[in-house]
Parts: structure tokens; C-alpha cells; sequence
């Protein structure tokens, strides 16, 4: 079900019809990334993938590599959006002439090199580093800094609005206009975004981290 509600998203942001915004590339990005990984994970659950070809290492190779490039696409575009969000509304002036929708395609590269980036080094650390300590250092890389990172940038956003009110209101002496409802209906969206961020991904993160310290009770 999860899968046809992402695959429908990118028919809409891939359809040439559809507006180019700032951050239509980012939400494709995003979209793709969890496209994939819900594909993974619903033919891990229905199919048991992980023990299909246990002697086959470029299978495994294949799929380590196809878990973490979706996995880390997800919480990455996710900061992107985050920080695209944080340019436009703490500069706007600025952002209007700098957030183009050719830079934010280039922008959408640079964090899909990024991830590929990420994923290449993780590999090298998972079996050449420190196997030991692969699962604290997943936790740290794919779920407490991006989170973290969505977290600041959201808190950031949300005080600029504020600040923002605050001074539209000095300036005009109004109690309340439309621009205003919308700022309030803001806050629990960007509330929103935090809270299913951290929650979706904490299980995972404690996990990780329960692997690493307590591996007896995940046997």
C-alpha cells in the first residue's frame, strides 16, 4: 500500500505537467529513496531475502548496497528539504535570486553524490574498519545526525516565523490577517515533521545500539 502511495508521487513530480519549484527536486529525490526501500523491505517480509542466496556474495553485496543507498537518500533529501525550507524563509530576499530551480537540481546531485559517498566509505568500514562497531556508527550516521539536523533546522524555521510575525505585526498594528493563520498552521506541521521523523527511525536507532552493547538479547 505503501509502495503504490509513493509510486503514485513520483508519476505526479516526474509528470511534465507538474510545476518546478525549488524543492521539486529534492522531493523526487526523497520520493525515490523511499520508494526503493519500502520495495526492499516488503520483499524482505514476504520473501525472507536475506537468506535466499547466503552463499552468494555479490548478492548480499548487491543488497547492503541497496538498503543503505535508500536508506541514507531518505534521511538526507529529508535534511535537504530541511535546509532549502530554512533558506527560503529566513532569507527570503536572497533565496529568491539564489534557489533557483537549475541550482536545486544541482543541489539534488550533490546530495545523491553525497549518499553514494556515504554508502561507498560504510562498506569499506563495515568490512575492513571496525565490524565491531558498525552498528553504533549506523546509528550515528543514519538516524541520531540526521535527525538531529532535521530537528535544528525545523526549530530554526519555526522561530523565523515568529520573528517574522512579531515584526509584521509592529510594523502593520494588526491583530490577525490570512499570512498569519497560515504561520499558525505552520507550527504543528513543522511540530509534525520532527516528531514522525524521530519516531519512525528511533526504533532502528535503538536497535543498533542495543546490537553493539547488549548483542546477547537480539540473538
Amino acid at each position: 500500500m505503501f509502495c503504490i502511495g509513493n509510486l503514485l508521487c513520483l508519476i505526479v513530480l516526474f509528470h511534465k505537467d507538474t510545476a518546478t519549484t525549488s524543492y521539486k527536486y529534492l522531493l523526487q529525490g526523497l520520493t525515490l529513496s523511499d520508494f526503493f526501500l519500502l520495495t526492499l523491505s516488503t520483499l524482505r517480509t514476504l520473501g525472507n531475502l536475506e537468506i535466499l542466496n547466503p552463499n552468494n556474495q555479490h548478492f548480499q553485496i548487491g543488497i547492503f548496497f541497496w538498503d543503505w543507498i535508500c536508506t541514507s537518500g531518505t534521511k538526507y533529501f529529508t535534511v535537504a528539504i530541511s535546509l532549502e525550507r530554512f533558506f527560503v524563509v529566513t532569507f527570503p530576499l536572497k533565496a529568491h535570486r539564489i534557489i533557483t530551480p537549475k541550482k536545486s537540481k544541482l543541489f539534488a546531485g550533490f546530495v545523491l553524490i553525497f549518499v553514494l559517498g556515504l554508502v561507498c566509505f560504510s562498506y569499506v568500514y563495515v568490512n575492513y574498519i571496525d565490524p565491531t562497531s558498525f552498528n553504533v556508527y549506523a546509528a550515528v550516521v543514519l538516524h541520531f545526525t540526521p535527525f538531529i539536523i532535521v530537528l535544528i533546522f525545523n526549530v530554526l524555521i519555526f522561530l523565523a516565523l515568529r520573528r517574522y510575525k512579531k515584526t509584521r505585526a509592529t510594523l502593520t498594528h494588526s491583530s490577525s490577517s490570512p499570512s498569519e493563520s497560515k504561520e499558525d498552521s505552520a507550527t504543528p506541521m513543522l511540530f509534525a515533521v520532527v516528531v514522525v521523523f524521530g519516531v519512525c527511525y528511533s526504533f532502528e536507532f535503538y536497535r543498533r545500539v542495543l546490537n553493539f552493547a547488549r548483542p546477547e538479547y537480539m540473538r
